[in-house]
């Protein structure tokens, strides 16, 4: 996945877990946009750092709902989010997962 690019997944099977690697050249603060959800999936981000350390979580406010993660990046590198069901279920639509980066002066 690339900052910047739209990316289109399903959670499916029940459960499912959806990992995407991503490379930020420089510092500055993520966005990680999860919207289109599926009607009943109740959506969570979660950011980890290069050696797999969790450094930002979110939950949408319900079913249905977009979610927003935003973290500050002081280090350039790989990075790895997390896409899943809070609930633990599964949907034959997809949602979109959108990252975008607003470089620190």
């Amino acid at each position: 996945m690339m900052v910047g690019e739209d990316l289109h997944g399903y959670i499916f099977p029940r459960g499912d877990l959806d990992y995407y690697r991503f490379q930020i050249g420089g510092v500055g603060v993520l966005r990680a946009f999860l919207t289109e959800v599926p009607r009943d999936m109740e959506g969570r981000l979660r950011l980890y750092d290069r050696d797999a350390r969790q450094i930002g979580s979110i939950t949408s406010g319900g079913r249905g709902d977009d979610a927003l993660l935003v973290r500050e990046i002081s280090e350039p590198g790989w990075y790895y989010i997390r896409v899943d069901d809070s609930r633990g279920g599964a949907y034959n639509e997809t949602y979109t997962l959108s990252l975008a980066l607003e470089p620190i002066d």
